[in-house]
């Protein structure tokens, strides 16, 4: 009879390899070289262009500075490095994805993400409100720095919202709460990590 797939996450997290500060600085190793690969590789791309269009050493920078279709491809090689890296690390052990606990994904888990935002959206607006009668002075409008400053228009605003909303989110679940978090969890929490089934456990995750 074939295993449940949180089963075999399970059997995965028994042998992770890893001791928690190997996993710690695993995970910061994998940060890092995604962001100096993610830039090597940018700027690399921006020279060669730049000596095919004719355009200046200026031009290029004030493209990486301002626009957003370099921000946008900046954390997609990111994010795509750091699932490459988690990845890398995880067959060099022998070890499948599943082990970080994902799974295939069920009806209802589309749905519950919108009403885990209408619920958060309700609790901000009467926090604001709330806050707002308690510090009358506080600027609730202020603008936020979302690192893209010129996103404009259906092309701009859709390379904002996968780079923050699916790229940066997805990139983060692989490295911080599958890897470093199962790890961590495995090594600290040895009884409910290996009981099947439980909350904290693979089969716990959507």
């Amino acid at each position: 009879m074939a295993r449940h797939e949180s089963d075999v996450a399970t059997d995965d997290m028994k042998h992770q390899p890893w001791h928690p500060l190997q996993a710690v600085a695993i995970t910061i190793g994998i940060f890092l070289a995604a962001q100096i690969g993610a830039i090597a590789l940018l700027l690399t791309g921006s020279a060669l262009f730049a000596g095919l269009a004719g355009s200046t050493v200026f031009d290029i920078a004030s493209w990486l500075d301002d626009s957003t279709t370099s921000q946008f491809i900046t954390i997609a090689l990111v994010e795509t490095f750091v699932v490459l890296g988690v990845r890398w690390v995880l067959k060099r052990r022998g070890i499948g994805f599943g082990a970080l606990g994902f799974q295939r994904p069920k009806l209802i888990d589309f749905f519950l993400p919108v009403a885990a935002g209408m619920v958060y959206f309700a609790v901000l607006l009467a926090s604001v409100v709330i806050i707002q009668q308690l510090v009358p002075g506080l600027d609730v409008d202020q603008k936020q720095d979302i690192g893209f400053d010129d996103a404009a228009g259906f092309g701009k605003l859709l390379m904002v919202f996968l780079a923050l909303v699916v790229f940066a989110p997805v990139a983060e679940e692989v490295l911080f709460r599958g890897f470093l978090f199962g790890s961590l969890r495995q090594h600290l929490f040895p009884s409910d990590t290996l009981r099947p089934g439980s909350p904290s456990s693979g089969g716990g995750r959507s």
